[in-house]
């Protein structure tokens, strides 16, 4: 069960993502493009990195 539920949250998360309207890409000091879109494993990472400077 535990599984299925993981399952279901990750493949609406991926959809979500795929809905939301594309970004406009910015330059950035990294030169990361921000136009790629958004996969599940990124949107999961990102968090963790808005306390790092």
């Amino acid at each position: 069960m535990l599984a299925f539920l993981g399952y279901a949250l990750w493949v609406t998360l991926k959809y979500l993502l795929t809905r939301r309207p594309p970004l406009v890409p910015k330059e950035t000091s990294s030169g990361v493009d921000n136009e790629v879109p958004l996969s599940p494993m990124k949107a999961i990472a990102s968090p963790s990195t808005l306390g790092a400077s």
